[in-house]
């Protein structure tokens, strides 16, 4: 069977639809071999717009929104000074919770976005920016007290990102975010957060007094109106204070230095702590495995291996995604742990990529209308892995496109583009790599017999569909042998006769 065909949309609507659920059972342009599971009609709303005339917002986003000044190509391995000097560098928009906002928009989920800019040309453009795309920009404030940031990246010479500090050699707490007021919004807040479903931040805010309160504030108001909270650990050592004010003492160099380094210490001791507070607040938490390592003191290969240990760390959360760049994204959700791998493309510039994964989760849950506290009675224990298989998929593509462009916010892709990915089309601008193979989804956990008989059928089916033979986008690979004994750490390969899993004994009608 050629699996993840080149189909165009010619199809019917709901088969067109249904992309997502196709990707994972293995089903090709034959059509279906076996009556789809009745929880299919949730999983195809995660490709459908949730945008209409004058919808208010789902999601409101609070934090920063700058522009990245990135090394050019041709400034690889250069200090910053030299990338400086040189003006090898370009302007993008970015910030997490503006690129989230944004990402957000382009898929068809509405969003808010809250902050502060400068009142010069950084922050007229990016204002433009926030409404141009359809960004709601009520709990936007600019102010001529501070400029806009902009923060200067240099890049290794394998393309790796390193923040290098402000411009201008500015501190931390001189630009317009650090300055975002409360006062200023308060009037605005109820009206937003009256339609809100979500709050979504990073934590850099949490560095200024005045944001961080103003943060701080908002989050309280969500929570206590039933809102979920979404925090993205977002770790950027340059936006924090030493801590103290002390400069180290004493003629020898030594000494100083060695003052210098506890103050630094005492300074990441107090961003751990506001960090952990916040975070675990949250229903969704977001990081890297190396987050989790300074974060939490879990070794950053543990981490990934094992989401549950870092989820065990955030009790109030039902989510925890700890991202690990090239090696791909483990999740630890309502029960269900597991390892979603990237998709083999050629990657050009990952700033924002991460945002865009979390975008692509958030739009998931609200169209699938997933709700936390009922997913496990509402959905049939054999479903509850395609379901929560199709969200991270969906994520993890949002994430994989946005590598292929360039600027965090430009890069991102529309609602078609992620779903014509998926079923292996060409996508303007996205070039995949046929030397790598793509991999199906790992779970790390089994809970029933007839939970691991499905997982082990979705398994072999999304194998058969990723790594069968034929070609795709994703390029040709070798027929998956037959094995209907084989076994291994993740449970048992079924025979062809096993592989659909068993009718649910009970259906929830959506």
């Amino acid at each position: 069977m050629t699996v993840l065909s080149s189909r165009k949309h010619s199809c019917t609507h709901a088969m067109a639809r249904n992309t997502l659920f196709a990707l994972l059972v293995g089903r090709g342009a034959e059509g279906f071999k076996a009556p789809l599971p009745r929880f299919d009609t949730k999983v195809a709303k995660l490709s459908r717009s949730r945008l209409s005339a004058n919808r208010p917002s789902d999601v409101l986003c609070i934090g920063d929104m700058l522009y990245d000044c990135i090394a050019t190509d041709e400034a690889l391995g250069w200090p910053i000074e030299k990338v400086v000097e040189a003006g090898a560098w370009g302007a993008w928009p970015g910030g997490a919770p503006a690129n989230v906002a944004c990402a957000l928009r382009k898929l068809g989920t509405p969003s808010s976005f809250a902050g502060c800019v400068g009142a010069d040309p950084d922050g007229d453009a990016l204002r433009t920016l926030l409404e141009t795309t359809g960004v709601d920009t009520s709990l936007l404030r600019q102010t001529d007290e501070a400029p806009t940031r902009r923060v200067m990246v240099s890049r290794t010479l394998d393309g790796d990102r390193q923040f290098a500090g402000f411009a201008d050699g500015k501190p931390a707490s001189s630009f317009a975010d650090a300055a975002f007021d409360y006062r200023a919004v308060r009037g605005d807040v109820p009206s937003v957060l009256g339609s809100a479903q979500w709050v979504c931040t990073s934590t850099l805010s949490l560095a200024f007094p005045r944001s961080a309160d103003t943060l701080l504030t908002i989050v309280d108001a969500a929570l206590s109106q039933g809102c979920r909270l979404c925090v993205d650990v977002n770790w950027r050592p340059v936006f924090w204070p030493l801590g103290d004010d002390e400069e180290p003492m004493g003629d020898d160099q030594s000494q100083g230095l060695g003052s210098k380094r506890k103050t630094e210490r005492r300074g990441e001791a107090v961003a751990r702590s506001e960090i952990l507070r916040l975070a675990k607040r949250a229903h969704v938490v977001k990081l890297t495995d190396e987050e989790a390592e300074w974060l939490l003191d879990i070794p950053a290969a543990d981490a990934f291996a094992d989401p549950e240990s870092v989820h065990e760390a955030f009790p109030n959360a039902l989510a925890v995604l700890v991202t690990a760049g090239e090696k791909g994204a483990a999740f630890s959700l309502l029960g269900v742990q597991g390892i979603v791998p990237t998709f083999p493309v050629v990657a050009v510039e990952t700033t924002g990529a991460g945002d865009a994964f979390t975008a692509g989760f958030l739009h998931g849950l609200l169209a699938l209308e997933l709700d936390f506290k009922m997913f496990r009675i509402l959905v049939p224990k054999e479903q509850q892995r395609l379901v929560i298989s199709s969200l991270m998929l969906f994520a993890t593509a949002c994430g994989a496109i946005t590598c292929t462009r360039t600027g965090a916010i430009a890069a991102q892709p529309s609602v078609d583009e992620v779903e014509a990915f998926l079923v292996g089309e060409d996508v303007e601008g996205v070039v995949v790599d046929g030397a790598k193979r793509a991999e199906g989804i790992r779970f790390l956990d089994s809970h029933s017999e007839i939970a691991t008989r499905a997982a082990a059928a979705v398994k072999a089916e999304a194998q058969l569909t990723l790594n069968g033979g034929g070609s795709s986008a994703f390029g040709s690979f070798p027929d998956r042998p037959e094995a209907d004994e084989r076994g291994d750490d993740n449970g048992p390969v079924l025979s062809k006769a096993q592989e659909t899993p068993p009718e649910p004994e009970y259906t929830f009608k959506f």
